[in-house]
């Protein structure tokens, strides 16, 4: 396999499944088929399966490879814990998919900043909801371990929950020593009870040169540390239209040394999965919009995550949990229109460019 940017040689992979966050692509495998498929390039038959929750306005750093700190508000708030409840009531109430993946998030905010995050966890696990959390880890605490694991043991899904860690961010905070024992206890506590939580560890390697050796002893550590999945990246520029190759401050050269001692250590070590920059897919719809939302800290409803800013309120919010209800914003009026005039290839977006699994299958499904 060659990789569409500069033409270097890559190594198969085993299957789509098990590359990284493969889980999200099996999630959504027989959705996108149906939406594509049947009723391409009409209305899809949308059915709710992801949604994501930004819970705080808030991060606790400021790491200079976040592509989110350009989208924040000046002014930035937390959404309630009793709207988020009610949201998770109204989806458990409301839709007949008893398989919804609920995440904890952040375009521009790490969820474990929430003030009752423990109690929004908890409620996960009260609704039995299947879940992910993406956080860099470093207010996690015993207690929040705890409830973790719990609400984890509770979901009714037969698929796992799972947490990933960012840790690029403990790196650059000089926390990971600190991070690396929790998440060797909460292996340990996984195991305990039938491990129904996925532990994954992706790290964005910022900027230019860094330390090859020092990279390959934190990958060891994580490997012995007992984790899933470790995603090796370079970061990229957000909702660029025509280069979705764009790294910060990297040359043709620097890229091609990263990238390929990133494939390195995927041969060396079974857990690592490599991301590269995907520009896959040119569809005239946004089809991540019939089967998933993100709901902002403002509580404003978005298509994805990464639209999940006020920047883009006009163009792609379609609803307000506020206002309505959950299940009155999905398949509304407004959440149609924006399905219908929404081209990716015209927006701010290029039909998911972080999801490469997404983009596969629809260029597979659009073939046929």
């Amino acid at each position: 396999m060659k990789s569409k940017i500069f033409n270097i040689e890559r190594p198969l992979k085993e299957s789509d499944d098990k590359s990284a966050y493969g889980f999200l692509s099996r999630l959504d495998k027989e959705v996108i088929k149906e939406a594509i498929e049947k009723s391409y390039p009409n209305m899809p038959n949308f059915c709710l399966s992801k949604v994501e929750i930004h819970p705080s306005g808030f991060c606790n750093l400021k790491c200079k490879f976040c592509y989110g700190k350009k989208l924040a508000p000046q002014k930035r708030i937390n959404l309630s814990t009793k709207k988020i409840k009610e949201v998770l009531e109204n989806i458990r109430k409301n839709f007949p998919n008893k398989d919804i993946l609920i995440i904890l998030s952040g375009l521009y905010s790490d969820p474990l900043t929430h003030q009752d995050i423990k109690k929004i966890i908890k409620l996960l696990g009260d609704y039995k909801f299947r879940f992910g959390i993406y956080t860099n880890g470093l207010l996690i605490d015993n207690s929040l371990m705890k409830v973790i694991i719990d609400s984890a043991y509770k979901s009714n899904s037969p698929k796992p929950s799972y947490i990933s860690f960012n840790i690029a961010a403990s790196l650059i905070s000089y926390q990971f020593k600190r991070i690396l024992p929790l998440i060797k206890k909460l292996f340990k506590k996984n195991k305990q009870i039938g491990n129904r939580l996925e532990i994954n560890t992706p790290i964005v390697v910022p900027k230019k040169a860094f330390n090859y050796d020092l990279l390959f002893n934190i990958i060891k550590e994580l490997d012995l540390a007992g984790v899933d999945n470790i995603r090796l990246s370079l970061p990229w520029i957000q909702h660029d239209r025509n280069k979705i190759e764009k790294y910060v401050s990297l040359s043709k050269e620097d890229y091609e040394k990263s990238i390929n001692f990133f494939y390195e250590m995927q041969r060396h070590f079974k857990k690592v999965r490599v991301r590269e920059p995907q520009n896959l897919g040119k569809f005239p719809k946004c089809f991540a919009m019939s089967m998933s939302l993100s709901i902002s800290p403002e509580g404003n409803v978005y298509p994805c995550p990464e639209t999940s800013s006020p920047i883009f309120k006009k163009e792609f919010s379609f609803g307000n949990i506020h206002k309505n209800k959950i299940s009155e914003i999905w398949k509304s009026k407004k959440h149609l229109n924006v399905f219908s005039k929404l081209n990716p290839n015209k927006s701010r977006c290029l039909c998911c460019p972080v999801n490469g699994e997404f983009n596969s299958l629809c260029k597979q499904f659009l073939r046929k």
